[in-house]
């Protein structure tokens, strides 16, 4: 039996010690180089979920502004658009035209709302702030937000102080022009890209309508032995309608009567299942629910409903976006 020259051992073990040593850099080489963009990844995701959870509380907050603003304007709104309807011209007393009065009873009115909006009110009363203007510059703009909208915040992920509000239209309450509350609020996030310096910031809007009688007298056909015939819209949802899912239209009309429902669009009128004629109930409440093409134009478009018997008709613009 060959036995092996003992001198050629250690050569041997350090030929195995360099092979290990190079495995090691090897290891550390790569470490050095993956750890980096996994860090970069990790936060490009944290930061990913954190403006997907404040957009989504933003969009919440938003909404939540706009019903509560709709919701204090609505008496006002709803008195305004009675007198602005009913006070003819041999009844207008010492104003010189209807505008003035339903101002200064707009004006009185306004005392009641908490402030800033007894502020916004009495001025748009004054001619300041109507027709529709963006009052989220103003002085009194930031009172609300800071008192009306932020003050309401209760999202963890949402820091006040990063929440601005960039446009705010209130209903024009004198010229009964427009019935819409629409906020649009901006969060900057409590942070910073890295190598770039720039603040990231999410954007929402909401719009609540302020729902009154329709106004328009072409609007409505009646005969003067059907003088008590009416239509009345309660809700519209969702509000603007969306292309390729449901809508639903409420109204209230005379008990027990037979009411259709037409839908305008760019193409003429829409052919969908469940429009037409129904009933309403004892209560005069009636509703219908059909579904919007995911082919419809979005733009403003025209709905009517028609009292068969009495030869009623309202006539009421709607709103298409994507």
């Amino acid at each position: 039996m060959l036995i092996k020259d003992p001198s050629s051992f250690p050569l041997r073990i350090k030929r195995k010690s360099r092979q290990l040593a190079n495995e090691d850099g090897s290891i550390t080489f790569e470490a050095a180089l993956v750890m980096p963009l996994f860090i970069v990844f990790l936060f490009f995701f944290y930061v990913l979920i954190m403006a997907i959870s404040a957009q989504m509380a933003l969009q919440q907050l938003a909404s939540q502004s706009a019903q509560r603003l709709a919701n204090y304007i609505h008496p006002v709104a709803l008195t305004s658009n009675y007198i602005n309807n009913e006070l003819l011209p041999n009844e207008q007393g010492s104003y010189r035209n209807a505008d003035e009065g339903v101002a200064e009873l707009v004006y009185e009115l306004g005392e009641m709302l908490p402030h800033p909006l007894d502020t916004i009110v009495k001025e748009g009363a004054k001619g300041n702030y109507w027709p529709a203007t963006n009052l989220a510059t103003t002085v009194i703009g930031q009172e609300l937000l800071e008192q009306l909208i932020v003050g309401s915040a209760q999202h963890p992920v949402l820091d006040k102080k990063g929440i601005k509000l960039v446009y705010l239209q209130l209903p024009d309450l004198i010229h009964n022009s427009n019935h819409d509350v629409i906020v649009a609020l901006q969060y900057d996030l409590p942070f910073s890209l890295p190598f770039f310096g720039h603040t990231l910031s999410v954007r929402e809007q909401a719009m609540q309508r302020v729902w009154l009688p329709d106004a328009l007298a072409a609007g409505y056909e009646i005969n003067e032995s059907e003088e008590e015939a009416y239509i009345y819209i309660t809700s519209i949802e969702p509000n603007p309608l969306k292309p390729g899912r449901k809508a639903t239209i409420k109204a209230i009309t005379l008990p027990s009567s037979s009411i259709s429902l037409d839908v305008f669009y760019k193409s003429g009128s829409s052919v969908a299942k469940n429009l037409g004629v129904t009933t309403s109930n004892e209560k005069g409440e009636v509703e219908w629910t059909w579904h919007v093409s995911g082919n419809t134009t979005p733009g403003q478009w025209m709905l009517e409903l028609t009292l068969t018997e009495q030869q009623a008709k309202l006539k009421h613009p709607f709103e298409v976006r994507k």
